[in-house]
């Protein structure tokens, strides 16, 4: 599947994706050629159809090298699919109304989801953006300006923010990476854990805002988290 939009540079600013108009860092030998395939699904509760999905090219240092690519959630389960012409790290970000996972209602205003991910191969890979990649990603890019090598920054940081939450006895494991969790993947202890954090944060979201503002307040909260 081609990109749905081909690498552009600019100056703009996209969330964390602040580029800076430098040549990009793309291997010679996928210019062109759409040879890796990111799939994956955005959630919150899930994204509904049409919700963005921006892929920032980072060279191995973490910096934005300026190329952007763009999808689209092709289902309410927030599916989306992007094809690359990049090996190493890129930032995701997934914005749009999503279903609130406590209450089973549409969100009354948009969310914004982060998430790293290390292009290590050509095919087809799994990049999903969830709360718990969220969590992480400033800390994600924490390590990697301070010389990590994003792999090692990806895990590192997923193991604590399962540690920060303190949902679950420190010596659980996921059984999997937060980029390849999701709320409709079936019952696995990952997906169930993620469920369960995504869900109580919409509580929380819901018991600051209220009726009217639980939206928001859920957005500001998972951002003060991640912050944090």
């Amino acid at each position: 599947m081609p990109p749905l939009h081909t690498p552009t540079r600019t100056v703009a600013v996209f969330g964390l994706l602040v580029t800076v108009g430098c040549d990009a860092q793309v291997d010679s030998d996928f210019v062109g050629t759409g040879q890796v395939q990111l799939d994956g699904v955005a959630q919150k509760g899930p994204f509904v159809t049409g919700s963005t999905v921006t892929v920032g090219v980072r060279d191995a240092s973490g910096a934005p090298t300026g190329d952007v690519y763009l999808a689209s959630t092709t289902d309410d389960l927030g599916t989306f699919s992007v094809a690359l012409d990049h090996l190493g790290p890129v930032t995701l970000e997934a914005s749009g109304f999503s279903w609130n996972e406590a209450t089973g209602t549409l969100s009354g205003s948009p969310m914004t989801l982060r998430a790293w991910h290390v292009v290590g191969t050509s095919g087809t890979q799994t990049a999903t953006v969830n709360l718990l990649t969220h969590l992480a990603a400033p800390r994600v890019e924490a390590l990697i300006l301070g010389g990590v090598d994003p792999s090692v920054a990806i895990e590192q940081a997923d193991e604590e923010v399962l540690l920060a939450l303190d949902l679950a006895d420190p010596s659980f494991d996921p059984g999997a990476p937060a980029r390849e969790l999701s709320l409709s993947g079936g019952s696995t202890d990952g997906n169930d854990f993620l469920f369960a954090a995504s869900a109580i944060v919409a509580h929380a979201g819901w018991l600051r805002g209220g009726n009217d503002g639980a939206d928001g307040a859920t957005q500001e909260l998972a951002n003060l988290m991640a912050l944090d």
